[in-house]
């Protein structure tokens, strides 16, 4: 579910077209993982890491907002931070875990031979330090996003509920700016390998910090109005030429070290337009667009079609093959074929599994 801080004393009010967003990112990572390089600009866009970063600025979006509702409880001394964090951290074990969870064990079983040796870092949340040392493989390499994600609640939940109030906008903005410091500092000392600058969790705080920074400056619009502003305009007006520029234009002599620093962060900055502009709700043919059922509706299985996709695909490789059939290396009919699996497969998780589960969250309401 998707919200946006609401006036005082209201109930955060449901945002649809970010569910569309969400399932566009999941959309490019089927694209990025399923079709050849050629297809809808692959060589260039890099759908799959794209639709990542969508996810993670989503999320420190949306998350920052919701702890920001929960700092306004504690601040006004109705309830115990520890007891507001507990249920923070609870409910988000609700939603991702069990799925997570499952998709292990189900890798076992159809794939043992390729997370052997990567388990222990799969149940741990810290599959991104695992590929930042150790090959990738067909079942599991996607887990690197869910580990950052999982990483970033542990300690976001005790930075926005506990922090003082005075450090809570400096500190969102140097977490913004830890991000492309950090890759540049991996390339500077020569310790990137191709995936290390991208998926340790340092490496994404640019995406999920900037997401955060969008949801302070909607929490208080009142006090930030003219900062909001500023922030939109300069992601507009500097951040959307610049992805422009880094991801769709081949630039003569553009030193490598500036586009692995910083192209994922002018990527998060045009999807803060993005998002911002969903958020209030596009009007028009865009609106029209984002507010399909159909697409709603994939936005909101999205975790599960992210979380399925890579098993489904080897797990059906091996179902067809053991009945003869041939499964495609590649191309249309890989896709077409995996995309529908992962979606029914998605589709029964959300209904008899997903949606029972997340009833639990009930039980966990962040008000006493």
């Amino acid at each position: 579910m998707s919200l946006i801080a609401p006036p005082q004393n209201q109930k955060p009010r449901y945002m649809v077209q970010l569910d569309a967003l969400r399932a566009l990112a999941v959309f490019g990572v089927l694209v990025h993982h399923f079709l050849p390089q050629e297809f809808f600009l692959n060589s260039k866009l890099h759908w799959g890491p794209l639709g990542v970063r969508l996810f993670f600025v989503l999320s420190g979006f949306l998350i920052t907002g919701i702890l920001l509702r929960c700092r306004e409880l504690v601040d006004s001394t109705q309830q115990d931070a520890w007891f507001t964090i507990k249920r923070f951290y609870m409910r988000r074990f609700i939603r991702l875990v069990p799925v997570y969870y499952l998709t292990i064990f189900f890798s076992i079983i159809f794939a043992g031979k390729y997370i052997k040796n990567s388990l222990f870092w799969h149940l741990t949340y810290t599959s991104n330090i695992y590929f930042s040392i150790n090959e990738w493989d067909a079942v599991t390499s996607h887990f690197w996003s869910l580990s950052v994600e999982e990483q970033f609640y542990l300690f976001w939940g005790l930075f926005i509920i506990m922090l003082p109030k005075k450090y809570l906008l400096p500190g969102i903005i140097l977490t913004t700016i830890i991000g492309p410091v950090f890759r540049l500092l991996i390339i500077a000392f020569d310790f990137t390998n191709g995936s290390r600058e991208y998926i340790l969790t340092f490496a994404c705080f640019d995406s999920l910090g900037i997401g955060a920074l969008m949801a302070f400056f909607n929490h208080n619009q009142e006090q930030f109005k003219r900062a909001k502003k500023y922030l939109y305009n300069f992601c507009f007006w500097v951040g959307i030429p610049l992805f422009i520029a880094f991801n769709l234009i081949s630039i003569p002599n553009l030193d490598n070290t500036i586009l692995l620093s910083f192209g994922s962060t002018t990527a998060s900055m045009f999807f803060v337009w993005l998002i911002e502009h969903a958020a209030r709700g596009f009007s028009g043919w865009i609106g029209v667009i984002l507010e399909l059922p159909a697409l709603v509706y994939l936005g909101k299985i999205s975790y599960g079609i992210y979380v399925y996709h890579l098993l489904v695909a080897y797990a059906l490789n091996k179902i067809l093959t053991y009945f003869g059939f041939t499964y495609p290396a590649w191309g249309w009919n890989k896709f077409v074929l995996s995309t529908v699996a992962t979606l029914i497969v998605a589709v029964l998780s959300w209904h008899f599994f997903e949606k029972p589960i997340n009833a639990l969250k009930r039980n966990f309401e962040y008000k006493k």
